[in-house]
């Protein structure tokens, strides 16, 4: 059997077309440009939205103290009559043992003073914030990939917010409780006598560029998201 060798004929004057070394590698390079910036949109994107998820997250654990301040009847021997309140405390300095600026903690207020006692060890037992001294302490909360909060500030309303290092003794402490049967916060800050009537907390990310976010709390008991 004979065999014949396989040939292409191509149209007279055409040539065959082949990539060269040099067209592939521009090819190659700009592949690789395309991929490195959709990666870099969409880990900008994947903080963005950590970052969002930061902030509702403080948001929420501000409205579960608010629904146990208004509904719990009774703490550590408190009466139905005598409810304890219960709120979220803040401190930026990191003077405050297990909090900083990326955490903060909730508890209840046993002495019903509506502040954060830190070093009040009233109980003889019960308490579950291991990592800090107070008995008030419920919970020492943390956010995640490194979001923090970069400012906070309390005024009478929105319009006047001061940020809490310029008012009373300059230190950069929040608490705000919330009691049976009232949903209303009250809130003080550093050692100032009277309670705010407004109080923002502002979060961010440690990707530049990428904004804040922030929780607002009025004396009204009105949370939301900024």
């Amino acid at each position: 059997m004979l065999h014949t060798a396989n040939t292409t004929k191509y149209p007279e004057g055409s040539t065959k077309a082949a990539f060269t070394l040099i067209e592939m590698l521009v090819a190659m390079a700009i592949v690789f440009i395309m991929t490195g910036l959709s990666m870099a949109n969409y880990n900008r994107f994947g903080r963005e939205v950590e970052l969002e998820n930061a902030t509702y997250e403080l948001a929420l654990n501000i409205r579960q103290a608010q629904f146990f301040g208004i509904n719990r009847s009774e703490q550590f021997g408190q009466t139905f009559d005598d409810p304890q309140p219960y709120g979220v405390y803040f401190r930026l300095d990191g003077a405050e043992e297990g909090i900083e600026d990326d955490s903060f903690i909730m508890f209840v207020d046993d002495d019903v003073d509506r502040y954060f006692d830190a070093a009040d060890n009233t109980y003889s037992g019960g308490e579950t914030c291991i990592a800090n001294a107070s008995d008030e302490c419920i919970n020492i909360l943390s956010f995640a990939r490194n979001n923090y909060i970069s400012g906070i500030c309390v005024g009478d309303n929105e319009s006047n917010c001061t940020d809490i290092q310029s008012v009373g003794n300059g230190v950069p402490e929040l608490h705000i409780s919330f009691k049976r049967p009232d949903p209303d916060a009250v809130i003080y800050a550093n050692n100032v006598a009277s309670p705010y009537g407004f109080a923002r907390i502002t979060m961010s990310s440690p990707v530049n560029g990428l904004g804040t976010k922030s929780v607002s709390v009025g004396a009204a008991g009105l949370i939301s998201i900024d």
